[in-house]
């Protein structure tokens, strides 16, 4: 994608495109953060567990931090991919509260 730039930056078009993009890769973060999960990426870097995995891998701390309004969807996805409270907690930098609010949240719906 190339883009194309005016005396004011990138174009409306540009930019709504990029911003879509940035979109979609994060999004794809999280899919591939419970394919790591599901096959053990961590044992097989040699990490004692999950949690020093995403510390040491994601720094910093926060680098995979999700906006508020889609932190429910992530959360109840990881969840289903059979992710700890703790686990999900370590991947997304979660208080695990605030995992378990929103798990407890997705049974009674």
């Amino acid at each position: 994608m190339e883009l194309k730039l005016s005396n004011k930056g990138l174009s409306e078009a540009d930019a709504r495109a990029l911003t879509d993009r940035i979109k979609g890769v994060r999004h794809a973060a999280y899919e591939l953060i419970i394919q790591a999960y599901q096959l053990g990426a961590w044992h097989a870097l040699g990490y004692g567990s999950w949690d020093s995995y995403c510390a040491t891998e994601f720094v910093p701390r926060g680098m995979l931090r999700i906006p508020r309004e889609k932190r429910y969807e992530i959360v109840v996805a990881m969840t289903d991919a059979g992710m700890s409270t703790y686990e999900i907690g370590s991947a997304l930098s979660l208080d695990p509260m605030t995992v378990l609010h929103d798990r407890r949240r997705s049974t009674c719906l």
